[in-house]
């Protein structure tokens, strides 16, 4: 996200300009750096998730969990699954972002409240502003809450049954061998949730944002 969106942060506004490729979309640059920041994390995260479960089903003594890891069908549903959650976070996002042609007042009644704002050049530029006021803010919130829980129960689950797969097959293992595996196992499921966790906490105070703004 660096080079596609490359976000220089207006603080204390909810946004930041787009300054890297993205912004050569002009108005919809910034939902597209939205969704492009969002989905990569998802992405990220969910291919952690997998690597995970493809480790799960290695250790099983039915050849048919690698099979399905390794099928067609599991191949299919995923990308179909990565189809429709892009398509989701476009919509909302193009609820959530704020007409870049409102983000110069935003801009501006922020800095009745922040005196010593750093007033950043509007005219010619493209930002990513997260509009609190609209009621769709917290279904995106919800939406990446729920989906990062999701991705943690599983991978915390799967986690848990590799270990105790690990401990029964044991003596299957050399020594070093099967301290690998299990460092390795819990390398990735701490990597996986701490990434969890700063969505849950993206999800989380987007939704709250929305709720102290309407009530």
């Amino acid at each position: 996200m660096g080079v596609l969106v490359k976000p220089d942060p207006i603080f204390p506004c909810p946004g930041a300009k787009v300054s890297g490729v993205l912004k050569y979309l002009g108005e919809d640059s910034a939902i597209w750096s939205d969704v492009a920041i969002v989905n990569s994390a998802g992405y990220a995260i969910s291919t952690q998730c997998v690597c995970i479960m493809y480790r799960f089903a290695v250790l099983q003594d039915d050849p048919r969990f690698l099979e399905l890891m390794l099928s067609g069908t599991a191949w299919f549903i995923g990308y179909f699954i990565s189809a429709l959650v892009t398509f989701l976070t476009v919509w909302m996002f193009k609820k959530v972002q704020a007409p870049q042609s409102t983000i110069p007042t935003k801009i501006s009644e922020m800095i009745k409240q922040f005196p010593d704002m750093e007033i950043p050049k509007v005219e010619g530029n493209y930002f990513i502003y997260m509009d609190y006021d609209s009621e769709y803010s917290v279904y995106a919130g919800a939406l990446i809450f729920i989906g990062f829980i999701a991705a943690e129960f599983l991978s915390i689950t799967s986690v848990y049954l590799i270990l105790k797969q690990l401990e029964v097959k044991k003596a299957s293992f050399s020594q070093a061998t099967y301290k690998l595996h299990r460092q390795l196992t819990i390398a990735l499921g701490v990597q996986v949730n701490l990434g969890n966790g700063a969505g849950t906490y993206t999800g989380t105070t987007t939704s709250w944002l929305w709720y102290s703004s309407n009530y």
